[in-house]
C-alpha cells in the first residue's frame, strides 16, 4: 500500500507541472495583447500620444510567430479593434454617425492591421 501512495503523489505533481507552462504561455500572450490594446487606445484617436502608436504593434509582432494563423489573425484584429474603441463615444454619441458606420470605422482599421500582421508572419523573419 505504501508503494501505491508514493506512485500517486508524483503523477499528480506531473499533471500540475504539465499544465503550468501552458498557463504561463497564455498569461504572457494575454498580457502582451492587453498592453498592445492599451497602446493603440492611447496612440490613436482625436488626441493621440504618438509614442504609443509606434510601440503598439511591437508586442503583437513578438507574439504572432508563436500562434497559429487563425489565432494570430484574430488576436491582431482584436487588439486594434479594442484600441479603436477610443473613438466610439465621439463618433456614435457626439456627432451621431450611424451605428453601422461607427462599427465599420472601428473594424476596418483593425482588419488592415491584421492583414499587415499576417504579411509579417508570412515573411518568417524570425527564423
Amino acid at each position: 500500500m505504501a508503494v501505491q501512495a508514493s506512485s500517486a503523489a508524483p503523477s499528480s505533481t506531473n499533471i500540475s507541472l504539465e499544465r503550468s507552462p501552458r498557463l504561463g504561455f497564455f498569461a504572457v500572450v494575454l498580457i502582451a495583447l492587453a498592453g498592445a490594446s492599451v497602446a493603440v487606445y492611447f496612440g490613436t484617436g482625436l488626441h493621440p500620444i504618438w509614442l504609443f502608436a509606434w510601440i503598439a504593434p511591437i508586442p503583437v509582432l513578438f507574439i504572432v510567430p508563436l500562434l497559429s494563423r487563425r489565432w494570430a489573425f484574430a488576436a491582431s484584429m482584436l487588439v486594434w479593434a479594442i484600441g479603436g474603441l477610443n473613438q466610439w463615444r465621439y463618433l456614435h454619441g457626439v456627432i451621431q454617425i450611424p451605428l453601422v458606420v461607427t462599427i465599420a470605422s472601428v473594424l476596418l482599421p483593425a482588419l488592415v492591421f491584421a492583414v499587415g500582421v499576417m504579411a509579417y508572419r508570412g515573411l518568417r523573419v524570425w527564423q
